[in-house]
């Protein structure tokens, strides 16, 4: 199994608005091919956030042509001030 981990930051006062993009964020990636599942977290107080999805192969992880579907939501989170940083791929080893 592999975990794709996506770090983001944003403007603490802007918690309140992004927060409940959370469940689109987790839905979004769900319904991509090959998702096992999506944990989506947010610091309050730091302005940090971190997605993690699990994937079964590398390649599923890797993968960037279904992430095209998620444009939509990815503008809609960088226009309420999320900065996405690159996604980091980690094998599973327990």
């Amino acid at each position: 199994m592999y975990l794709r981990v996506t770090r983001s930051q944003f403007d603490p006062a802007r918690y309140d608005e992004l927060r409940p993009m959370g469940a689109d964020i987790i839905a979004a990636i769900q319904s991509l091919p090959g998702c096992l599942g999506v944990d989506h977290a947010m610091n309050r107080a730091t302005g940090r956030a971190v997605t993690i999805s699990r994937w079964p192969t590398e390649e599923e992880a890797t993968a960037t042509a279904p992430r095209e579907q998620l444009a939509g939501l990815v503008a809609r989170l960088k226009d309420a001030g999320l900065e996405l940083e690159a996604s980091d791929i980690y094998e599973a080893v327990s």
